[in-house]
């Protein structure tokens, strides 16, 4: 009943010289066969199963980190068995898909049975647009939101007197956090009196960087004098 190869020696006596004979007896035929050959998962951790079917007594393995598996080893069966193994894919927080695999191996490792597992890339976090409130002469409260599939690590607001769409070269206010989805708030400073500011909230969750609709504010106050502002080049 073992799936193993077995082997005996019989030995013959004769009356003047023993002869020996190897009997071999093969191992079972076994039978092994999974119910999907690839299976695709979403960027966000997640679980799916795998079905492996069959008599022979197996082991799975992945050599990918990312995956685990719940089931490693089935130590056969006469009769054709159904064997759920549970695959789960941690959170993929990269603008790259990913490719893994899960492998059953059977037959006193001299066969094997392959399962490819896929991964998409994750998305970038989706910023809402800025209101802006509590307007003076040199400062502005900034508000905005964010969700998303992967905590934010870090945002905040760009801002510019003569960027329409203000990026990292401009002035900002950063923040820094885990949560997935939230709202935030941060005061811009250094602004001039009378004056017209482009602002821009941004968010990063490891896929990449992401922003928000680009709105206006302008400052109380008359057009601005040099004596106005401490930073009168800003």
């Amino acid at each position: 009943t073992s799936e193993e190869e077995r082997r005996a020696e019989l030995i013959i006596q004769g009356s003047q010289k023993n002869q020996t004979m190897t009997v071999v007896q093969k191992g079972r035929e076994v039978t092994l066969a999974l119910s999907t050959n690839s299976i695709t998962f979403s960027a966000t951790e997640s679980t799916a199963p795998i079905i492996a079917e069959g008599t022979a007594k197996w082991t799975a393995s992945t050599s990918d980190t990312w995956i685990t598996l719940d089931k490693s080893v089935f130590d056969g069966s006469a009769t054709s068995v159904k064997t759920t193994i549970m695959v789960t894919c941690k959170d993929n927080p990269s603008a790259t898909a990913r490719t893994g695999e899960v492998v059953l191996t059977y037959s006193n490792g001299t066969k094997s049975l392959k399962c490819t597992v896929k991964q998409d890339a994750g998305k970038k976090a989706e910023v809402g647009t800025t209101t802006l409130s509590e307007i003076t002469k040199n400062s502005a409260k900034a508000t905005a939101s964010y969700t998303s599939d992967f905590p934010v690590a870090v945002y905040g607001f760009y801002y510019s007197k003569t960027n329409t769409t203000p990026g990292e070269n401009d002035m900002k206010v950063e923040l820094t956090g885990s949560d997935k989805s939230g709202s935030f708030s941060a005061t811009l400073t250094g602004l001039k009196s009378g004056s017209k500011y482009y602002v821009r909230a941004y968010a990063n969750n490891g896929v990449g960087y992401s922003y928000g609709e680009v709105t206006t504010v302008t400052t109380s106050g008359d057009k601005p004098e040099n004596n106005d502002n401490p930073n009168p080049n800003l």
